[in-house]
């Protein structure tokens, strides 16, 4: 199965300048030592409309009607005798008028149970965002401004290419798209996994100008056995990064280590500041001196 139906090509691959960021806790200093981030699936996301496309109980119903109909067509054609095709046309019909909507919900919610154990085994998103000042960011994934935020040279082949993962097994970095409406995707598509439902969120999420990246999580580079979900870990090379930015409630610990790291690659360190003025985060040079 093919983790999406059709490919769009990223913008970004004409500007190898272009820096997303990634908003990391603490305790992903790990990243520093092992290169391992994770890539999630869609239900261990924090949104719970993640990836979930608008199907509706008449969409079903109608899809239902449409299948039986196909099967009394068949059977009328079938080469069983006349008493064998009368009876089992009587059937169908019979199936047909008691399809309503309990039954056509019923159906809808198997279909929600299926697709979302197929996508959930298949694809792992990695989130990124084209913004490092935002306020709301820090405070979420930055375990209240304590943590760090990487940029990384978002025109560089792991995000548009996957490093040679192959094209099937690769969404490339590509901007979040918001929206009021929910994507609605063809029911006989529900074994693909669409490209525009994996890049499309409420548009109360916009602040967050998220840039996303998604591979098939049997490309993995490690996975981790957890509960509920398994953690599928993939290695996102040092040398893509471009800068490293300390938060404003960083511990010594974090701010040294950031430092360190960004001295050893050769790339600006900043650090993020609330504003004097206004309730935005500033990103300015940084200050911190090792000891």
């Amino acid at each position: 199965m093919r983790i999406i139906s059709a490919m769009k090509e990223s913008s970004l691959a004409d500007d190898a300048t272009n820096i997303v960021y990634k908003y990391l806790p603490p305790a992903r200093l790990t990243y520093l030592d092992d290169g391992l981030l994770r890539f999630t699936q869609p239900a261990a996301l924090n949104d719970p409309f993640e990836c979930l496309p608008r199907i509706s109980v008449a969409q079903v119903g109608q899809l239902l009607r449409e299948e039986t109909d196909k099967n009394i067509d068949f059977v009328k054609n079938s080469s069983a005798g006349r008493k064998e095709r009368r009876a089992n046309v009587t059937s169908l019909k019979r199936k047909r008028r008691k399809q309503n909507t309990k039954t056509a919900a019923t159906a809808r919610d198997d279909y929600w149970q299926q697709f979302n154990r197929f996508q959930n085994k298949q694809v792992g998103i990695f989130s990124l965002s084209a913004r490092a000042d935002s306020t709301l960011m820090w405070a979420h994934y930055c375990e209240s401004h304590a943590g760090f935020c990487i940029g990384f040279r978002g025109g560089d082949e792991f995000f548009l290419t996957g490093a040679g993962r192959g094209k099937d097994n690769v969404i490339p970095l590509q901007p979040v798209r918001y929206s009021n409406e929910r994507v609605q995707i063809p029911l006989e598509d529900g074994k693909k996994l669409q490209i525009e439902h994996i890049l499309t969120k409420c548009k109360d999420w916009e602040y967050e100008a998220e840039m996303r990246v998604a591979f098939r999580l049997k490309t993995a580079d490690k996975t981790l056995h957890c509960k509920p979900y398994r953690v599928h870990l993939f290695e996102v090379p040092h040398l893509i990064i471009s800068e490293m930015i300390v938060g404003a409630r960083a511990t010594k610990q974090v701010r040294d280590k950031v430092l360190a790291f960004a001295k050893k690659l050769r790339v600006p360190c900043l650090q993020a500041v609330p504003s004097d003025e206004t309730f935005d985060m500033e990103i300015k040079p940084t200050t911190i001196k090792k000891r």
